[in-house]
């Protein structure tokens, strides 16, 4: 209770703050005010941003600054958001400032958001990003966030290496922030992770842990939690002596109704020959179901046990009902995408671990073919649809892919050139240098967005999402004034000002054909060219030779100079 109004109390203070401060103007210091306590306090946080008066937020910072912030508070207070298209906004605001730490949290939460709705590939090239910036931030605690969220997506893909290696991470930058809280929930993770790859030896020290901290903590989901997987952890070792005792223990009665627990108290029951207790347990395990994997679980559960007690009929009754469920699931599964069916594949078969061996045997293989027929339905229904856009798609990589050449080729010039750099003067030294720092930066980023696209040999959504970022940062390139200028400044040091003479005497020529002009003086191929502008090549090779006409009306002393370098 005490605690419940220490934050009524910080939630109305701090809401008066920010109707002070919109009232005075001051909405940039109160976003200023609540980066200090958002983490800590994060519904107090929320509260005050939904009470500031939106037309305040004057200017980008501000607006950008607020949906930050909001989204942020959402998150920490499981308010799950799907739709990324204000976060994409605040994403691309930062791109362009110099504020790398807000680019980091805003890259962070657009992977959120896109978790939240299902997009998994999208949602870990977020990631990504933000892991790329994860040193411009002296946020321990965010970046532990990150690599738990890399942990749950690496581990509903089933990769549960990369999810190991995720969640030591984050217990890594947990324990620099000093959040034992947190460091302890990942923990959890971990046990969870080798409990379920088998390594009992790894798992136990973890799990008990936990579970100690826990119950002197007074956490008593965490303590739950951590019970459920000690049962687990002991039936799957034969330790009934622990088994029994912990079931025994007050700890069985923490969390919520816990079914693993009920199921384990059966289990105990039906060892001991009480059929009444087990029915009982059984019964309240039906009670705490929440889901089709639950029923699913329970009807494996009364098969065993059923059969410990000779009650076979009924055991057969529950091996059938067991079956009935596992193809509604599998059904399920075969509704989602095509990247996700072996993973509910592989959950839909963890519950026949304890079958009888031809019983899993006949149902793994029907499963498999049953899968595997879909999948030959479903690839042959889209192929023509998949294919034209994967040809789109090749095409753009290829046109790419001739850029990044054209761009190597730029810098493999610099390089030669810079290796004589002794003979020359301090102009051209900078002039170079200049050139190096513009095209080798593009170069490196094509370079390893066009390699990863080749390597990538999943699904088409992640090569997809590839494209869509090597599109949006060559559009972002090609249409940058400050990258185009310093172009421009470039090719007018290297060709004795030809771009500065067209300017002068062509001055009714449009902007398009000024940079087309300055692509072809730069040295770019007409390839390279039409993925800098989305013209054909066929339209630049017409475009080219109209202005080449433009530039012989000039006087012949200018045209001659400045067709040099176009020929």
């Amino acid at each position: 209770m005490r605690r419940f109004i220490l934050i009524y109390i910080a939630i109305a203070i701090a809401c008066i703050l920010s109707l002070q401060s919109c009232r005075t103007g001051g909405v940039s210091a109160e976003l200023d005010y609540i980066e200090t306590y958002i983490n800590e306090y994060p519904d107090s946080a929320l509260s005050v941003l939904q009470n500031i008066n939106e037309d305040l937020l004057y200017g980008r910072s501000n607006r950008n600054h607020y949906n930050l912030l909001l989204a942020q508070a959402k998150d920490k207070c499981f308010i799950d958001e799907t739709e990324d298209s204000v976060m994409l906004s605040v994403v691309n605001y930062y791109s362009n400032r110099r504020d790398k730490e807000k680019l980091f949290r805003a890259y962070y939460y657009l992977g959120r958001i896109r978790q939240n709705a299902g997009r998994y590939t999208e949602s870990i090239m977020s990631y990504l990003d933000a892991e790329q910036l994860i040193d411009y931030s002296d946020n321990e605690l965010q970046k532990g966030l990150l690599y738990a969220q890399f942990g749950k997506l690496y581990g509903h893909q089933m990769d549960f290496s990369g999810a190991l290696s995720a969640y030591k991470q984050a217990a890594y930058y947990y324990g620099r922030a000093g959040s034992l809280p947190h460091q302890y929930y990942t923990t959890i993770d971990i046990g969870q992770l080798y409990l379920r790859l088998g390594d009992y030896a790894a798992a136990e020290p973890l799990i008990t842990d936990v579970f100690e901290w826990a119950c002197q903590s007074d956490d008593n989901f965490l303590a739950g939690h951590a019970c459920d997987l000690l049962c687990m952890l002991y039936e799957a070792t034969g330790n009934f002596q622990s088994l029994n005792h912990l079931l025994d223990s007050k700890y069985a009665t923490f969390g919520p109704d816990s079914l693993i627990r009920n199921l384990s108290m059966a289990y105990k029951y039906a060892r001991d020959n009480e059929a009444y207790g087990m029915r009982s347990k059984l019964n309240d395990a039906w009670k705490s179901a929440i889901s089709a994997t639950d029923t699913a679980t329970i009807y494996h559960r009364e098969y065993q046990l059923y059969k410990l007690l000779g009650e076979n009929d009924k055991a057969l009754c529950s091996h059938e009902n067991l079956l009935i469920i596992q193809d509604s699931l599998v059904r399920h599964a075969l509704q989602q995408p095509l990247q996700y069916i072996q993973a509910e594949y592989f959950k839909a078969k963890a519950s026949y671990i304890d079958l009888q061996a031809s019983s899993r045997n006949i149902i793994a293989m029907l499963v498999i073919t049953l899968l595997l027929i879909i999948i030959f339905c479903i690839v042959i229904a889209f192929r023509k649809s998949i294919e034209r856009k994967n040809m789109e798609v090749e095409l753009y990589m290829e046109q790419a892919t001739g850029l990044r050449n054209d761009l190597y080729n730029k810098v493999s010039e610099v390089t030669v050139l810079s290796s004589i750099i002794d003979d020359k003067d301090s102009d051209i030294r900078n002039m170079e240098y200049s050139i190096a720092e513009l095209f080798t930066k593009q170069y490196k980023l094509l370079d390893k967005l066009c390699t990863v696209y080749y390597e990538t040999h999943g699904c088409s959504k992640d090569r997809d999402a590839i494209y869509k970022q090597v599109k949006t940062e060559i559009e972002r390139f090609s249409s940058d004034k400050k990258i185009l200028r310093e172009l421009e400044c470039i090719v007018n040091s290297h060709t004795n000002g030809a771009m500065r003479m067209i300017r002068l005497e062509l001055p009714h020529l449009s902007e398009m054909d000024f940079r087309l002009l300055c692509f072809l003086l730069a040295g770019f191929s007409a390839k390279a060219i039409s993925v800098f502008t989305g013209d054909s090549t066929g339209n630049i090779y017409v475009r080219k030779s109209r202005l080449k006409t433009e530039i012989q009306a000039i006087d012949s002393q200018t045209s001659n100079k400045i067709l040099a370098y176009l020929l």
